[in-house]
């Protein structure tokens, strides 16, 4: 009995680590859009800039 316990916290504890890593992962991808996004941002205003030399 103490085995299928222990088998069973280690299987909930290594779901959870699972699921921390999938949350970094999106996290990570959610700031590589933003940086994206600003980073096309930029761009348009300098083309704008260029634009009206």
């Amino acid at each position: 009995m103490v085995n299928v316990l222990n088998y069973t916290m280690n299987f909930c504890i290594l779901l959870l680590i699972c699921d921390l890593c999938r949350n970094l992962s999106n996290i990570g991808i959610v700031l590589a859009l933003e940086k994206n996004a600003d980073l096309n941002n930029y761009n348009a205003k300098y083309e704008e800039l260029r634009e009206n030399e």
